[in-house]
């Protein structure tokens, strides 16, 4: 499949997961995507979108979560956030 249609895919996986953080109260400084990246950065965490997973690292520590529960995601990193379950 051709490049520009994995730039949708990753756009719209770090902009729905963007949704959800600032629906739980994170403030998303900027959401940004290439060709096959997106990036989401919060004050807290900078996560990456390739090949459909999201990552992220907190506290030493990687994180791999599917991009396409975005829900998720957001519930995990607001967790580590609140000093909860590590994994932003």
């Amino acid at each position: 499949m051709p490049y520009p249609a994995r730039r949708r895919e990753a756009e719209s996986m770090v902009r729905a997961l963007a949704d959800e953080l600032e629906a739980a109260g994170v403030r998303v400084l900027d959401v940004r995507a290439c060709s096959q990246v997106g990036l989401l950065v919060t004050a807290e965490v900078i996560v990456w979108c390739y090949r459909r997973l999201l990552h992220w690292r907190h506290d030493g520590e990687d994180m791999t979560w599917p991009a396409a529960d975005a829900f998720g995601a957001a519930r995990r990193l607001v967790q580590a956030g609140q000093g909860g379950q590590s994994g932003m």
